[in-house]
């Protein structure tokens, strides 16, 4: 990564700076604007940086400390302003060249800064409507730093933009409609914006119940809906089956597996022009069908699915694979790609986002 000197004009050189800059304040992946050249229009995101980073196969933090002369600090935490941007601009853009041409013959190097970036910061929803094995599980589980940690995170935390901390959050198991109310409608659409400006979701049962689009307090996260209103199916082991994508994401595991079942959702697509179709990573093969509840609709049904919220990753869990021995590795990896750190996101995947 090449920046240009402060002290010799014109002269491109590397880096010397800690990786501090675009880590800065509450969340990493704000989309808060700096301004290069105002009086020319000239505006840039913080995003789009990260990912030129990205694409060239460098950690975000590379840019930090970019410099030039005059007016021009590329390493601010606020605004790049720039007062003489026909000077300039063909400089900045001298050295955002540099960087994209490294990029060119450096595909194994993307992968590997993919796969192996900060660590993974994790908020889980606790409050009313959650409860049970599961987010202890899940805390025990995924607090692993440096590839991850994770905190609670409350409803009213959750209304006040705490989300933006974070890169990924978990709604574990419970009743969804309960987490929805008591997050309230300013939490849900905080949850949303959240993903929408590229957080990742995990929604595991009541979660997963809570992330569809088929109830007025859904979060309306992604393309599916349940079949039935009739949810009390039973408590049980139940049989999955990974699909393709289901691998790529979730890892190798070939024929069908037992997981614990606890009424999850049993869906089918909502058919929604505004979200695109979700991608099936797992299925039931078999089923439980108590309390008079329709037989014969989970049996080939979407056990585990994804989709895509504007920028951001959905990832639905109906069953309880961090309750379940030999799965509570379906969790963490759901988690990485949810946060672009899989490796799958850079392979044949029909998740891949660009």
């Amino acid at each position: 990564m090449w920046r240009m000197n402060s002290g010799k004009r014109g002269r491109l050189y590397q880096p010397e700076c800690a990786p501090t800059t675009l880590t800065r304040g509450r969340n990493r992946n704000a989309s808060k604007n700096f301004t290069i050249g105002k009086s020319a229009g000239w505006r840039y995101m913080r995003q789009d940086l990260r990912h030129l980073a990205v694409t060239a196969g460098l950690a975000p933090q590379s840019l930090c400390g970019v410099r030039g002369e005059g007016n021009m600090k590329l390493g601010s935490p606020n605004t790049w302003k720039l007062t003489r941007p026909s000077r300039w601009l063909w400089r900045f853009a001298l050295a955002v060249f540099a960087v994209t041409t490294q990029a060119q013959d450096r595909t194994s190097a993307v992968e590997t800064v993919v796969s192996s970036g900060p660590e993974i910061r994790i908020a889980l929803y606790q409050g009313p409507g959650t409860g049970g094995k599961g987010p202890p599980a899940l805390m025990q589980r995924l607090k692993s730093a440096p590839i991850s940690t994770i905190a609670e995170i409350s409803p009213e935390q959750i209304r006040t933009g705490t989300l933006t901390n974070y890169d990924v959050v978990i709604f574990a198991g419970g009743s969804g409609s309960g987490q929805a109310n008591a997050i309230g409608e300013e939490g849900r659409e905080a949850v949303r914006q959240f993903v929408g400006n590229g957080g990742g979701y995990i929604g595991i049962c009541a979660g997963a119940y809570l992330a569809t689009s088929g109830f007025s307090w859904g979060l309306n996260l992604i393309n599916a809906k349940t079949i039935s209103p009739k949810w009390r199916r039973g408590v049980g082991s139940v049989k999955l089956e990974l699909t393709d994508p289901g691998r790529a994401i979730l890892g190798e595991r070939t024929g069908e597996f037992d997981v614990h079942y606890v009424d999850g959702p049993i869906i089918e697509p909502a058919n929604k022009t505004d979200l695109p179709p979700f991608e099936t990573l797992a299925f039931f093969r078999t089923e439980l069908a108590m309390n008079d509840t329709p037989p014969g609709i989970m049996i080939n049904s979407p056990a585990i699915f994804a989709g895509q919220y504007l920028q951001g990753r959905v990832v639905c869990i109906s069953p309880h694979p961090e309750q379940t021995a030999g799965l509570d590795d379906f969790v963490p990896r759901a988690v990485s790609w949810a946060a672009r750190r899989s490796p799958a996101q850079v392979g044949n995947s029909p998740l891949r986002l660009e």
